[in-house]
């Protein structure tokens, strides 16, 4: 209750010395603690004055506490002196849905060529996948976590680091190419397809994936939360699916 009161408090005197649109000179500026506490955090939209805000303030009828009532009576009472101004929000998003890398950027790096593929498995049906490298090179598989907003695109940055960090080790690696594949699972990302397909039959779907690739094994798997879980799992059921 603390926290709002402060909020509440700082609004007041920014709207009493700000009474229009126009910027404020740096001395009249007022912190507004919104970090002070989640609560404030999560309102910090509704108290901010681009919303359309209700308060309903509860004053008990109990006589013998009637400070309680009357700290009720004085936040409202400041309250009532903030000024909001809503403003309708635009959460239009504009979605290329003929563009197979829509979220992703032109890669800057010829040598890496980093891309959009899609998997022709023989069982799980097509499996959208970001690709990097030449094909020929030993295959690096990424496999998401079960999070509603996981995919492939959550790999591009350690697709990058270890692309990197392998051309800076060429002399001491015997292999420092590789051909780096990101799936979106089925369920997930583009995907089409059962979300418990990676958790029920994570060696059957992963060697689908490997062989549909032209590979006999992957060089390495790598997996984040339930995908870690299906890449251990896969291997503890096929020791040959990777090198």
């Amino acid at each position: 209750m603390k926290y709002i009161q402060k909020v509440c408090t700082a609004l007041a005197k920014k709207s009493k010395k700000v009474p229009n649109d126009s910027k404020p000179a740096k001395d009249k500026l007022v912190h507004v603690p919104y970090r002070d506490s989640v609560l404030t955090r999560l309102m910090q939209s509704s108290l901010g004055g681009h919303s359309r805000t209700w308060m309903l303030a509860c004053v008990s009828p109990y006589q013998k506490r009637p400070d309680e009532g009357l700290r009720s009576l004085a936040l409202a009472r400041r309250v009532r002196t903030v000024q909001a101004k809503p403003a309708a929000q635009n959460r239009a998003i504009e979605l290329k849905i003929n563009d197979p890398m829509h979220g992703d950027v032109d890669d800057f790096d010829v040598a890496l060529d980093r891309r959009a593929i899609w998997i022709e498995t023989t069982k799980w049906g097509d499996i959208f996948a970001r690709a990097a490298g030449n094909s020929s090179d030993p295959l690096l598989l990424y496999v998401h976590g079960s999070g509603p907003r996981n995919s492939s695109l959550e790999w591009n940055w350690l697709v990058f680091d270890i692309a990197l960090r392998a051309q800076m080790m060429a002399k001491n690696l015997k292999t420092s190419k590789f051909y780096h594949v990101a799936l979106d699972c089925p369920g997930y990302g583009r995907s089409e397809g059962d979300r418990q397909t990676i958790r029920s039959y994570p060696r059957a779907f992963l060697c689908d994936v490997i062989k549909s690739l032209g590979k006999k094994h992957a060089f390495g798997l790598f997996g984040c939360s339930q995908g870690a879980c299906a890449v251990l799992n896969a291997a503890v059921e096929d020791s040959k699916i990777s090198s």
